[in-house]
Parts: C-alpha cells; sequence; structure tokens
C-alpha cells in the first residue's frame, strides 16, 4: 500500500470512527430522553395510584361510620370482586 492509498485510507476510518462518536452521542441523549419520559409516566401513575388509595380509604371510613357495612363485609366484597375476573390475586385483571 502506498502513502497516499495510507493518507486516504486513514482518513476513511477517522471520517468513521467520528461518525459513529456522533452516532453513539445522538443514540444515548435519545436514551436519556426516553427514560426520562418513562420516568415521568411513572411518577404520573404513582401519583395516581396514591390519590386512588385515598379516595378508596376515606369512602370506605365514611360509610362504615354511618353503619353501612363492616370490615369484614368490605373484606368480603373485595374477594368477590378480586375472583370476578376468574383469579383471586389481590388485583383485577383488564380483559384484553
Amino acid at each position: 500500500m502506498g502513502m497516499i492509498e495510507y493518507l486516504l485510507l486513514r482518513d476513511r476510518v477517522d471520517d468513521l470512527a467520528n461518525r459513529m462518536a456522533g452516532v453513539h452521542e445522538l443514540s444515548q441523549g435519545r436514551l436519556e430522553h426516553s427514560l426520562e419520559a418513562v420516568h415521568a409516566e411513572v411518577e404520573s401513575l404513582r401519583s395516581d395510584v396514591e390519590d386512588l388509595a385515598l379516595y378508596s380509604r376515606a369512602v370506605a371510613a365514611v360509610l362504615m361510620k354511618k353503619g353501612l357495612f363492616t370490615h369484614e363485609e368490605l373484606l368480603q366484597s373485595m374477594d368477590e370482586v378480586d375472583g370476578s375476573d376468574g383469579c383471586v390475586d389481590g388485583r383485577i385483571t383488564q380483559a384484553e
């Protein structure tokens, strides 16, 4: 390989290395943005769950105070609703 071919090849290799570094930086930026979006969505969902838990507890407390049902009746009803999806596992599985 002559000197000119060597220099041209070296320039080409350097160019490819620079382009690869640029692609890597771009992909890292996209990944970081994606992770931030996922984190924000998780925090939003966490807030919604906390709100629903507070609402559920408040409603149950008011209804029990009024004597509309007992704690045991609430637990029994929860088991019935839980089993409505075919599996008593502490959660409701949505039909797909």
